[in-house]
């Protein structure tokens, strides 16, 4: 069975060298975090993520569908239901200690924030260089 206990109370992140930040932990630990639990590569990580996209192609206007200001409305309440879903403070540590838990209940969030992200930058992309 995989588990996210490796991955979980490092305090410094390896790439920088730096104290995580929850916003390093949602640009990077969460995704380093599932590869390496997943024994996945780049490529094959972009491969999972887009995997609902490729197995239901139709999805693809409705993930397109919206504004920015829809979008910027989503990804907030996403943030707020999810990224600072924290445990309580650590006064000993002087932090939040990110268990496991943490780590699974927001692997498939990341996944798929990825994906919307990376479909509507397309369609905006698109839209602009149209006119």
């Amino acid at each position: 069975m995989l588990t996210w206990a490796g991955n979980a109370n490092k305090d410094v992140n390896p790439r920088w060298g730096d104290h995580w930040n929850l916003h390093s932990v949602w640009d990077e630990g969460l995704i380093d975090a599932y590869m390496n639990l997943r024994h996945l590569n780049e490529d094959s990580y972009v491969t999972e993520v887009l995997k609902p996209l490729v197995q239901t192609p139709g999805d693809l206007a409705q993930l397109q569908g919206g504004d920015l200001e829809a979008w910027m409305k989503e990804s907030y309440s996403i943030a707020i239901k999810n990224a600072y879903n924290l445990p309580p403070f650590d006064s000993t540590y002087q932090g939040y200690i990110l268990q496991p838990t943490y780590f699974e209940m927001n692997r498939d969030v990341v996944n798929k924030q990825l994906l919307v992200g990376g479909v509507r930058l397309a369609a905006f992309l698109n839209k602009t260089a149209a006119h």
